[in-house]
């Protein structure tokens, strides 16, 4: 939360890219190439809002989705066309509310949105809990083609299959600091557990 924004930082700093970016707005951290992919999809998504509208929440304000206080709604349109088709996101059409989508689809948008503004950083929070077999090897197949592509991944994930399966170098946390940061092919579950009980 404090690197992407949400919560404010007590001490430290935080640098991105070369940028101190400590305690800036989630939006002035967006606009720097940093996409967040939050753990809880109400923080990212509004139900009521229909799917295109969703797609550039946080983008709105930027161009080419605006000029000035009109949105560009062609624009729009043809960007969510493109970002359905690319993440095969199902939905009935561009208009429907997002509250009637699916869990794994509602994760699409999120997903959509966030990596098809080039990010150079991207934050992912438990990208994968509560979603199907087939959308969580969806969304992971993603952030494995994005590291591929030379972008930095901070994932953060209780699931242990998912860390040593997606990871380069684990991080492991206990009570708010680090315990250790280990090989990810040279550590068993067992002592990934025992670390997140807090023993070193």
């Amino acid at each position: 939360e404090a690197v992407t924004g949400l919560r404010r930082s007590e001490s430290g700093s935080i640098t991105i890219l070369d940028q101190n970016i400590t305690n800036l707005t989630s939006r002035d951290i967006k606009r720097l190439g940093v996409a967040h992919i939050p753990a809880d999809k109400d923080t990212g998504l509004v139900g009521d809002h229909n799917i295109e509208e969703n797609l550039i929440l946080g983008f709105h304000e930027d161009q080419p989705y605006s000029t000035g206080y009109r949105l560009n709604q062609q624009t729009i349109m043809q960007f969510a066309s493109e970002a359905i088709a690319e993440y095969n996101i199902q939905v009935p059409n561009h208009k429907a509310q997002l509250k009637y989508l699916s869990g794994g689809n509602q994760q699409r948008v999120v997903v959509a949105r966030e990596l098809s503004h080039k990010p150079q950083v991207i934050v992912a929070a438990q990208p994968t809990r509560g979603l199907d077999v087939a959308s969580t090897e969806y969304v992971r197949s993603i952030l494995l083609r994005m590291r591929e592509q030379g972008k930095g991944i901070l994932l953060v994930t209780t699931d242990l299959d998912e860390a040593t399966q997606l990871s380069d170098r684990l991080a492991v946390m206990y009570a708010g600091s680090f315990i250790d940061i280990v090989d990810p092919t040279g550590v068993t579950e067992e002592q990934l557990g025992l670390m997140m009980g807090g023993h070193t």
